[in-house]
């Protein structure tokens, strides 16, 4: 997957903290943009919001304050002429950012996880196409997925598909294929994806063409690919009307101790 990230792709690790002090809430963010596949490539940024307006914020890179509401522009003017101030703030940087960086890489964009697939049968009202079957692949990481309809081993176009996101960072995918059973024949569906070290294959039952047809419970059959798989090239087309262009995520930091982020709090504060 990293092979396939943007030379600029952004990444943001993100701390809040609500103060609420005679009804004025304080938001204090610390945010770590990754913007490549070298996790050390990383740009801080602290900001101060107060009642959700931008009061204060530091970037790493300029090693400066800037201030957006009056307080904040002349807490900014007084930090900046105080190096130690500066150097404290920048060492943040060390120690959230290029500290938690490799460990956000490696359980975020180097996780992979295996799809759940079933085969099942749809009906269809239509006399051409009196049978649809359904090949669902659940709860897979990364997003990058093919699925292929076989009809005795050789592929054949499947009919629509429709990809969606669970929001919890896992997707699923839904192909589905109109036919006419015919006596004898068998129809697969193989699912390709960076997890498997060989394609999975279910098999679709046609016990008696023209009658209800079931489907066999047996674990996906691997078998060994006759090309090499090259998912850019087979991104399945996602129907589905919210579907989305790549974006920069948000990655909440769920591994950071007490002790490290009141230490980050404390050299805010002096």
């Amino acid at each position: 997957m990293m092979a396939s990230l943007q030379s600029y792709l952004l990444f943001v690790c993100l701390f809040s903290f609500f103060i609420q002090t005679d009804g004025f809430f304080l938001t204090i963010q610390h945010l770590c943009y990754f913007r490549g596949e070298d996790p050390l490539d990383v740009e801080y940024v602290f900001r101060i919001y107060s009642n959700r307006v931008n009061a204060l914020e530091y970037n790493s890179t300029l090693n400066r304050f800037s201030g957006y509401t009056p307080y904040g522009e002349s807490s900014a003017s007084h930090i900046n002429q105080d190096p130690l101030s500066l150097t404290k703030q920048k060492a943040v940087l060390d120690l959230y950012c290029k500290h938690y960086g490799p460990l956000v890489y490696d359980a975020v964009l180097l996780k992979m996880v295996q799809p759940y697939v079933r085969l099942s049968v749809e009906k269809h009202p239509s006399d051409r196409h009196p049978t649809m079957l359904k090949c669902s692949a659940y709860k897979f990481y990364p997003r990058k997925i093919r699925v292929t309809w076989l009809r005795d081993g050789q592929e054949v176009p499947m009919s629509s598909t429709e990809e969606l996101a669970n929001g919890d960072w896992y997707y699923q995918i839904h192909s589905y294929l109109e036919f006419t059973p015919t006596p004898g024949e068998k129809i697969s569906c193989m699912v390709e994806h960076p997890s498997l070290t060989e394609p999975m294959i279910l098999h679709w039952a046609n016990r008696n063409a023209g009658r209800n047809n079931t489907i066999r419970n047996q674990q996906a059959s691997p078998v060994i690919p006759a090309k090499l798989l090259d998912l850019n090239a087979h991104i399945c087309h996602n129907t589905h009307s919210k579907a989305q262009p790549a974006r920069p995520l948000n990655l909440t930091m769920l591994h950071t101790s007490s002790n490290d982020l009141m230490q980050a709090i404390m050299l805010n504060s002096n």
